[in-house]
């Protein structure tokens, strides 16, 4: 820990400075949704080439969902876990996504965990 009261980290050859007992705070976004209808449903996203705003906004609230220990649900864990990574991060996004979505498609997939 340094004067500022920061602890600095070492990745990938460059220093980063994270708050040392920094709290998770809630931020409010207003997400568009529409219903795609009938059909395929991906199981995988490609998240590679982000611009340093997605980057920054994935590391603030990775950090954040640890911190709070917040747990992702997924049909290849066997129980829910802590959210441990980027992917982790991005499939709690998109369960609450789900979850504030009230179709009986979204409720039914409740079942999937």
């Amino acid at each position: 820990m340094n004067q500022k009261g920061t602890k600095a980290r070492r990745h990938g050859g460059t220093e980063s400075r994270e708050p040392e007992s920094a709290s998770p705070r809630s931020v409010g976004i207003s997400v568009p949704v529409v219903d795609p209808g009938a059909g395929y449903r991906t199981e995988h996203v490609e998240v590679q080439g982000m611009a340093p705003r997605q980057r920054e906004g994935l590391k603030w609230l990775l950090t954040g969902l640890m911190q709070a220990g917040a747990v992702v649900r997924s049909p290849v864990y066997s129980q829910p876990r802590q959210v441990k990574s980027a992917a982790d991060a991005v499939k709690w996004l998109l369960e609450e996504i789900g979850r504030n979505i009230e179709t009986p498609k979204c409720q039914n997939a409740q079942t999937d965990r």
